[in-house]
């Protein structure tokens, strides 16, 4: 009889302890109008605009222990979404989920010059003193254009030409999910471009604003 229950013990336990394999799931939901592209764990994903990614793993899991797994993910940047990288604990059983939503409105400026390249391009908060840094890594040609994701709000936008002249427009406003365009030839030259800004090498900006190029 002690052989029995011990037998049966011994079963119990290998049982309680054993791990089980349940589905952990993860939906992203695309909340935008146009098709978002995500890398998870190292695999590139297209999502419809107002569609949702599901994808689903098969996790261990125990009666003394919760399975999960920690899932990389990356938003890819286009125009009016800033790009993002985070982790996802994703459990066995369960569903995780996350929206995404356009945050960024964006800037674009064109060069609709015959011979004119342009060299620098500043885009600044308007209630910041510095211009910060120069957001061109290389000439804008003519029939070239650039465009930037910027956090909502009002910025100031300097461009200069090879000439050295500086074409400034004050105090515009952005607002997420909106692009503002603006060509070469409608820039009005400025007089005092420099002397109400400085130029900020170190492109020190305030930590609530954020300016990236749409590649």
């Amino acid at each position: 009889m002690y052989k029995v229950f011990s037998f049966i013990f011994i079963v119990g336990l290998i049982l309680l302890v054993t791990s089980c394999k349940e589905d952990g799931r993860l939906r992203l939901h695309n909340n935008t109008d146009d098709v978002t592209t995500v890398v998870i764990e190292n695999e590139i994903y297209d999502i419809a605009a107002n569609d949702v990614l599901t994808l689903d793993w098969r996790i261990n899991y125990s009666i003394i222990s919760v399975g999960e797994k920690t899932v990389s993910c990356e938003i890819l940047e286009r125009l009016f979404l800033f790009g993002d990288k985070f982790l996802l604990n994703i459990s066995a059983g369960s569903t995780t989920s996350r929206r995404i939503n356009e945050n960024a409105a964006g800037l674009e400026v064109k060069n609709n010059s015959q011979i004119s390249n342009i060299t620098s391009v500043y885009i600044s908060p308007s209630s910041s003193p510095s211009w910060g840094i120069n957001r061109l890594n290389r000439f804008l040609k003519p029939g070239f254009y650039q465009q930037w994701n910027v956090t909502e709000g009002t910025w100031d936008i300097k461009v200069t030409d090879c000439s050295g002249t500086d074409y400034v427009i004050y105090n515009q406003k952005f607002k997420i999910g909106y692009l503002n365009t603006y060509n070469y030839d409608d820039l009005n030259q400025s007089e005092d471009a420099i002397q109400d800004k400085y130029i900020n090498s170190q492109g020190e900006t305030e930590d609530t604003y954020q300016v990236s190029p749409i590649r």
